[in-house]
């Protein structure tokens, strides 16, 4: 598995905001594409950052789901519009990852390495 950890930061106060679209309809978006969604996560120092990992099969696979995602009409009519609400900046690191039981029965994800890692301002 590959997993991106996103981070946004949004334009002061609309975090709340922001999240409350993003729970609703990006995160179900993203695993009917078959992504699996960890998060978010809001940061405790910054009220205006949250976190967010999304996961891949595989590195093959990361663009084509990506692409699924941002060439859907969900995200050209309704998602792309609250991306008014973030700052220009994000940051994404690509690690390899997998999950691994454990011996209460729950699994665990365990990540390897960093693959990549990109700042978009």
């Amino acid at each position: 598995m590959i997993v991106e950890m996103r981070t946004y930061k949004t334009k002061p106060g609309k975090r709340a905001e922001f999240l409350e679209t993003f729970r609703a309809k990006s995160i179900p978006a993203h695993r009917e594409i078959g992504m699996k969604i960890l998060g978010p996560f809001v940061s405790l120092e910054d009220p205006d950052t949250f976190f967010f990992m999304r996961g891949f099969p595989d590195l093959a696979a990361r663009e084509p789901m990506k692409a699924k995602f941002y060439e859907g009409e969900l995200w050209k009519r309704e998602l792309s519009c609250p991306s008014s609400m973030t700052t220009r900046s994000s940051w994404w690191t690509i690690l390899k990852a997998r999950f691994v039981g454990t011996t209460d029965g729950a699994n665990r994800l365990k990540l390897r390495h960093r693959v990549r890692e990109t700042a978009v301002k």
